[in-house]
């Protein structure tokens, strides 16, 4: 059988077609010059992704993260200690302050602006050598403004005027002082 020539308006390629180099349309060169360039820009923005985060989850960068974290919660926490406010609590109304700073976690942070304050109020006598021990806590220690001092101790074989307690005055009732002890 003889090939049949193609008609005019016929789509069909010869055999002897195939060979040759088809011009592509304008249409044509801008979609591929659209899909190289998309998939061009994923494949970078893949790549940073990917370096940012091996970045980002280095050693190094987490201990920053950790110390700038931390350290923004030091300078939180030494403004709220600073805001402390020293008023005397009226006796009657103790225990009912006391629950409201326990519900709010204020107190934590009363206790913290004490601790900062132990250069307002030293106690250099209770941590003495000799006088340390005499401590049955270590962490409830007299301060040296207020502490008891015994009188009429003999100075001799390691004795001392130190006791852990200390005078509590009693304001609305100056005839009364007390004296706690551990």
């Amino acid at each position: 059988m003889a090939p049949l020539d193609p008609e005019p308006g016929n789509n069909t390629t010869d055999i002897s077609d195939k060979g040759r180099f088809v011009e592509p349309s304008a249409d044509e060169i801008l979609l591929w010059a659209v899909v190289c360039a998309l998939v061009t820009f994923f494949g970078l923005g893949l790549a940073t992704f990917k370096y940012l985060r091996d970045q980002y989850d280095t050693p190094d960068n987490k201990k920053k993260r950790k110390d700038k974290s931390e350290l923004e919660r030091r300078e939180k926490e030494e403004k709220a200690v600073a805001g402390v406010k020293r008023e005397p609590i009226a006796a009657e109304q103790f225990l009912q302050k006391l629950k409201q700073k326990k519900s709010d976690k204020h107190l934590n942070i009363e206790v913290r602006a004490i601790v900062r304050n132990q250069d307002e109020f030293p106690n250099t006598v209770a941590m003495t050598p000799e006088n340390i021990l005499l401590n049955v806590n270590q962490d409830v220690i007299t301060y040296d403004h207020s502490r008891v001092v015994l009188y009429d101790i003999p100075q001799d074989e390691g004795c001392s005027d130190y006791i852990n307690a200390s005078f509590v005055d009693a304001s609305n009732t100056p005839r009364l002082t007390f004296m706690l002890s551990k």
